[in-house]
């Protein structure tokens, strides 16, 4: 017989992803990419068929992160954690919650709290929008009088209570959120259009109260105070009979989140001195963008804003939504802008600012679309900015369109020159004046005139006879 070999032994090809090294990334970064795998919500297997989608996923990543990984070593990351059980189906919420470090393109840096970058996304991914909350709030006498005078970032026994126990942690903490913020805003030369019958009543000497006699006029330093400092910025308001002023970011002012706590402390000195009031910051930080790194660094921008308003004695900051990206549906651009707000309003609650919405860019200038964010905006600080826009024509006209939004106006509403163009600004004064609206009106004029103090002062005196007139057609 003849001695038969046994047969050889087939192996079989490794597979590259088994037998490629698998990157190691540290649990901030781990967290990140399972947040963007969430939130893009493309299966693993479906990757291989979807390159686009992969290199999408891998440049937010390496944008978040500051890494420089390339798509194949990201698929084979995901795909080998799913094999052995550590990678997360679809849908499910990232249990660590971890501060993530997002570097900017431009080279700034942020630190992220990753449960509210779900809060944000995941959200606006996931769930329908429902229908609103009403936005009136009765505030209501707690069973204990409580006044926590710990730390700031601590918490004393009774909230550590609250946060451990998740059946009245929303309504404790939102009630008393809410309770401050309405306290604060009392005492302020302007409240929210909604909180009106919480304002305490007049003295019985006193003439009785003139509805809109409570607008005032201030300026928006975009674009006639772009090139004055500060002091020039009072100065010329008081000569114009302008009580406040809204700082823009970028100009000749110097103002932003740069600022050392002295120079800080000095622009408040200067505002109290000449008696003009700081209004707050006007921003230009917008949450609409499909890139969550970058509307993850607007948040905390706006943040660092907010803060700065604050020190500065300013009242509130001013964001914005941009557009509505073609790439998403609008009812989820809607969501996540609203998302963004209510996070940006929790935090700015706790320095007594307001969060001013400015109704601004293509497609979210329409009215319609600013009501379908609102429905969705919860925080009870956060508010429109009126922008006197051309969209504001659209459809059924200005008075319907007003009427979308009017409950949920912040404290403060922009306006092009009065006595140019032909926006209906009667109209719009007539309709103020009915609501008894006590916010600011911030001139953001767009026109070159040789003496702007002079044409300052020609406007103040346009408002001031508009305002007489929707008064005078109230008692008609």
């Amino acid at each position: 017989m003849h001695n038969q070999q046994p047969p050889a032994e087939r192996t079989r090809p490794q597979s590259p992803i088994t037998t490629q090294r698998l990157i190691n990334l540290t649990e901030p970064q781990k967290t990140a990419l399972t947040l963007l795998y969430q939130y893009y919500a493309v299966p693993t297997d479906a990757y291989r068929r979807r390159p686009e989608a992969l290199e999408r996923l891998t440049n937010t990543f390496n944008t978040a992160t500051k890494l420089n990984m390339t798509p194949q070593s990201i698929l084979r990351y995901m795909t080998n954690r799913r094999k052995n059980g550590t990678w997360p189906r679809l849908g499910r919420i990232p249990t660590p919650i971890r501060i993530l470090t997002i570097s900017t393109k431009a080279g700034r840096t942020y630190e992220i709290d990753i449960q509210e970058a779900i809060t944000v996304f995941r959200n606006a991914r996931t769930e329908k929008p429902t229908a609103p909350k009403p936005h009136a709030y009765t505030p209501r006498v707690p069973a204990q009088a409580h006044d926590c005078t710990t730390a700031p970032n601590m918490l004393c026994s009774r909230h550590t209570e609250v946060e451990n126990n998740p059946k009245t942690r929303s309504r404790i903490m939102n009630n008393q959120t809410r309770r401050d913020f309405l306290k604060t805003t009392l005492a302020a030369p302007a409240a929210f259009a909604a909180a009106g019958p919480l304002f305490a009543a007049e003295n019985a000497d006193q003439p009785p109260h003139k509805p809109g006699s409570k607008m005032r006029i201030g300026l928006c330093t975009y674009l006639w105070g772009q090139d004055w400092d500060v002091p020039t910025l009072i100065a010329n308001c008081r000569k114009a009979g302008y009580a406040g002023i809204e700082l823009r970011v970028d100009h000749a002012h110097k103002v932003s989140a740069k600022l050392t706590d002295a120079e800080r402390r000095q622009v408040k000195k200067q505002f109290t001195d000449g008696k003009i009031t700081f209004v707050g910051m006007g921003c230009n930080w917008d949450f609409h963008h499909t890139d969550p790194a970058k509307v993850l660094a607007n948040i905390e921008g706006a943040k660092a804003d907010v803060i700065l308003s604050r020190d500065c004695g300013g009242s509130g900051v001013k964001v914005k939504p941009n557009a509505l990206p073609k790439e998403v549906s609008v009812a989820q651009t809607c969501t996540q802008i609203a998302n963004a707000c209510n996070v940006l309003g929790k935090f700015a609650a706790d320095y007594k600012q307001e969060i001013r919405v400015e109704v601004h860019g293509t497609g979210t200038s329409d009215l319609p679309i600013m009501k379908q964010i609102f429905d969705q905006v919860t925080a009870p600080n956060v508010g429109v900015c009126w922008n006197c826009n051309g969209e504001d024509l659209k459809g059924e006209g200005l008075e319907h369109n007003f009427k979308l939004v009017n409950k949920r106006f912040g404290t403060i509403l922009h306006a092009r020159e009065f006595s140019i163009g032909d926006y209906p600004y009667q109209q719009l004064f007539d309709l103020l004046v009915a609501m008894d609206y006590k916010g600011w009106i911030l001139l953001e004029a767009r026109t070159k005139p040789a003496d702007r103090v002079a044409a300052m002062i020609e406007q103040r005196e346009v408002f001031e006879q508009m305002v007489k007139n929707a008064q005078a057609k109230l008692k008609a």
